[in-house]
């Protein structure tokens, strides 16, 4: 049975009522401070706001030389192996239409080349040229060179904790 409008939001209040009483038990205390806004405490958008902050400037610097945000996934997702089209779409974070139209380019700009797999003709392998592969060889160090001065602030040791935490996050 579909739920109704005011049904939905009875529950869905409930569930934040149950939260901000919990929140509350937990920020409450002899020597808690006052309590940040909860956007500053919500972990969905301090993760989106992280990722705009830094990838904008690395965004910035591939369109300084030409390479488009999907050109970049696409070839530093296929850097050490093929994959196929659906993995390769939610690695980059697009959808399989909008890809399609990207590796169409790509494999016009001879960087990319798709096969069939002889065994189901509808799986599509992708995989890098030698000229993605000089790409990608170009990219990489420029990639790794921005990561690590945006985190200059930050031990070697938090640096791999928080790409721990990251992968578990998205796993």
């Amino acid at each position: 049975m579909p739920y109704s409008g005011s049904h939905l939001i009875g529950k869905v209040t409930a569930v934040a009522d149950s939260a901000l009483h919990h929140q509350s038990n937990l920020d409450s205390g002899p020597d808690s401070e006052p309590p940040a806004p909860f956007i500053d405490r919500y972990l969905a958008y301090l993760l989106a706001r992280a990722s705009h902050r830094i990838s904008s400037g690395f965004h910035r610097r591939l369109a300084e030389i030409g390479v488009s945000v999907s050109t970049w996934r696409i070839v530093a997702s296929l850097q050490l192996a093929p994959l196929s089209v659906g993995e390769l779409a939610e690695r980059v974070l697009l959808a399989q239409p909008t890809l399609s139209k990207a590796l169409d380019k790509l494999v016009a700009d001879g960087l990319v080349e798709r096969q069939r797999e002889p065994n189901n003709r509808r799986s599509v392998t992708v995989r890098l040229t030698a000229a993605g592969r000089e790409l990608c060889a170009t990219l990489v160090p420029l990639a790794n060179a921005y990561e690590a001065a945006c985190f200059d602030h930050m031990s070697d040791d938090q640096r791999r904790q928080l790409v721990a935490l990251l992968q578990q996050a998205i796993i």
